[in-house]
C-alpha cells in the first residue's frame, strides 16, 4: 500500500466514498434524490477534517433540493452549510449569507419559528 494511502484519514475516505457512490447514483441508476443524501452525508464526514469539500458536497445537495422546490429541506442544509463556513472554513461573509438565504427560504415555506431560530442563533 502506497505511503499517502496509510496517512490519509480516515474520513476523507468515507467522504470520497460517499461522493463516489452518489456519482454512480446519479450517473448509471438516475436516481438524484439518493445521490442528494448521499452528498449530506459527505458534508458530515468531511466536515470537521475536509471542510471545504464538506461545503462542495453540501452545496450540490442543496443545489439539488432547491430545483425540486423542497425548500424547507435546502434551508436546513443551508444553515448547515453556514455553520461550516463560519466555524470551520471561518468565511464570514458567507456564513452570513447562507444564514440570510436559509432563513428567507424559511419564511417562504411558512415555518416563522426556524426563521427565529436561525436569526437569533448567528454567531456573527
Amino acid at each position: 500500500m502506497p505511503k499517502s494511502e496509510l496517512t490519509r484519514p480516515p474520513d476523507k475516505e468515507a467522504g470520497q466514498a460517499f461522493e463516489r457512490a452518489a456519482e454512480i447514483q446519479t450517473n448509471k441508476l438516475s436516481e438524484p434524490d439518493d445521490a442528494a443524501n448521499t452528498l449530506t452525508e459527505a458534508f458530515k464526514v468531511y466536515r470537521k477534517t475536509d471542510p471545504l469539500d464538506a461545503a462542495r458536497c453540501l452545496d450540490v445537495a442543496i443545489n439539488h433540493y432547491t430545483a425540486k422546490g423542497n425548500f424547507r429541506r435546502a434551508a436546513t442544509h443551508k444553515q448547515n452549510l453556514a455553520e461550516c463556513y463560519e466555524v470551520e472554513i471561518g468565511d464570514q461573509k458567507k456564513a452570513i449569507e447562507s444564514y440570510e438565504l436559509a432563513a428567507s427560504w424559511f419564511e417562504s415555506d411558512n415555518a416563522e419559528a426556524y426563521v427565529h431560530c436561525n436569526v437569533v442563533g448567528w454567531h456573527i
